[in-house]
């Protein structure tokens, strides 16, 4: 164990933590969810996803076509690529060639208080949609 490392501990929400910071702050390591995508309706399932701040979002492609989920607006209307780009805020994932999972994984950040939503549609499908509904936990 590190200077500043503590060992982990189990968290009431039965994920990991470490007390790893010089204050000996908790870190909470987040829960990892995939959200399947198929040929059925809906195309994203579970819809919506239930998150907390640092969960990681990952998308399993379970259809012979490529998707990507892309971020959109309360009504459905996708971000434009000139602000959605790879490594910016609110980027999800790339291309999911068919019968392959997301790469990167997409880490939730939640408000400070209460809860937010966050839309998005299949790039190449824009009738599929789906949400993920992050919870502040604190």
């Amino acid at each position: 164990v590190g200077k500043h490392c503590r060992p982990s501990l189990l968290s009431p929400r039965g994920s990991f933590f470490t007390t790893n910071n010089k204050r000996g702050e908790a870190n909470m390591a987040g829960q990892d969810w995939s959200i399947t995508i198929s040929s059925s309706t809906p195309a994203f399932d579970p819809d919506p996803q239930q998150a907390e701040n640092t969960d990681l979002i990952s998308w399993n492609n379970r259809t012979g076509e490529t998707h990507q989920p892309w971020p959109a607006t309360p009504d459905w209307r996708p971000w434009p690529d000139s602000v959605m780009k790879p490594g910016a805020a609110g980027y999800l994932c790339d291309p999911i060639e068919p019968w392959s999972s997301s790469t990167p994984a997409y880490v939730c950040t939640a408000p400070t208080t209460g809860q937010t939503t966050i839309f998005y549609i299949c790039k190449n499908h824009p009738e599929e949609r789906g949400t993920i509904v992050v919870t502040a936990i604190f």
